[in-house]
């Protein structure tokens, strides 16, 4: 079962529990160990795309800052 604060944003479980899913998103060492975790996609679909998103969102900006 899937619980998300949606409203808030939040990370629900975990290391980063009540952490906004941005501030998450920037820590690329944990989303790539997350990511890897076989529960993580299926019992958390949504937060599995809006995390996934997001972590896409802050590599491409991080990359667009190197290439200026």
């Amino acid at each position: 079962m899937e619980i998300v604060n949606s409203t808030a944003g939040t990370m629900p479980f975990g290391k980063h529990k009540g952490h906004l899913l941005e501030e998450v998103a920037r820590d690329r060492a944990y989303c790539r160990w997350l990511f890897k975790q076989p529960h993580f996609k299926s019992g958390y679909p949504d937060l599995y795309k809006v995390l996934r998103e997001l972590a896409e969102l802050e590599r491409f900006m991080r990359e667009a800052r190197i290439s200026y």
